[in-house]
């Protein structure tokens, strides 16, 4: 499970840096400690408390070949 938290705060790092969601999905294949995960990104726009627009993602993480989710996280982006 660490592998797959490293690997959800690699890509929150980049969702709110060089990779802005484009889309309501992405999804992508990660190599981490000799595993090979899959990744995906669910995306979609909301209003924060401030009434401010933002962007609420969920990322979801698994082992290549399994049908279960390891790891799933959630947040908020500002637009």
């Amino acid at each position: 499970i660490y592998a797959a938290k490293e690997i959800a705060s690699n890509r929150i790092a980049l969702i709110n840096t060089i990779e802005k969601p484009l889309n309501n999905k992405r999804t992508g294949v990660e190599v981490f400690g000799g595993s090979e995960f899959i990744w995906e990104e669910y995306f979609s726009t909301s209003k924060n408390s401030f009434n401010q627009e933002a962007i609420e993602y969920s990322i979801l993480i698994k082992l290549r070949n399994q049908e279960n989710y390891i790891y799933e996280t959630t947040g908020l982006i500002q637009k």
